[in-house]
């Protein structure tokens, strides 16, 4: 049996006490702490780091807006000459005049048939806005999937035109019926 004046394994001097450093709590493995000591962050630290990323947000945002319009305005295009290749296909293969009709915020393909013009396709540009050189901002394709000016037998090229803000692409159809983005 021990007394109290006994030294022990881990005693700090001889009064048989443990002696406790100041402020300090045991941690264990001889491991001290102070108390209140914790890790974590400081409000300064806080403040730092949101700053920096205002900083980055107020840079990247803008650039961010302006690639969004680049790609609408890009997507739309491909959309619109995918449904001009679309009409050249069905003029050739149907053997009849189709035309495409760029009209405000829409497009559509239609077919010529006994009964006038029946639409086969209809899409939206969304936010992009189009126009064309073409009068009525359409045209039409013959038999041989060759570009016509609307109602008319003129062979005619042309280029359509879509935009959003400063973002612009182009539409071009070639007199031999070729469809390209630009």
């Amino acid at each position: 049996m021990t007394t109290g004046d006994e030294s022990r394994p881990g005693d700090r001097g001889g009064t048989g006490r443990r002696q406790e450093k100041a402020g300090a709590t045991r941690a264990g493995c001889g491991v001290w702490r102070r108390a209140g000591s914790r890790s974590g962050v400081t409000l300064m630290e806080l403040a730092v780091v949101i700053a920096v990323l205002a900083t980055l947000a107020a840079i990247t945002v803008p650039m961010l807006g302006s690639s969004h319009a680049g790609i609408s305005v890009l997507r739309t295009a491909q959309r619109f000459a995918t449904a001009v290749r679309y009409a050249q296909a069905t003029a050739q293969d149907g053997d009849c005049r189709t035309r495409v009709v760029l009209d405000g915020a829409a497009f559509r393909v239609e077919r010529a048939t006994d009964g006038g013009w029946v639409r086969d396709l209809y899409a939206t540009t969304g936010v992009v806005t189009g126009g064309s050189n073409y009068p009525g901002d359409g045209v039409e394709f013959s038999r041989d999937g060759r570009p016509r000016v609307p109602g008319t037998a003129t062979p005619r090229a042309g280029t359509f035109t879509f935009s959003c803000g400063v973002a612009t692409r182009s539409v071009v159809l070639q007199l031999t019926g070729r469809v390209r983005v630009r």
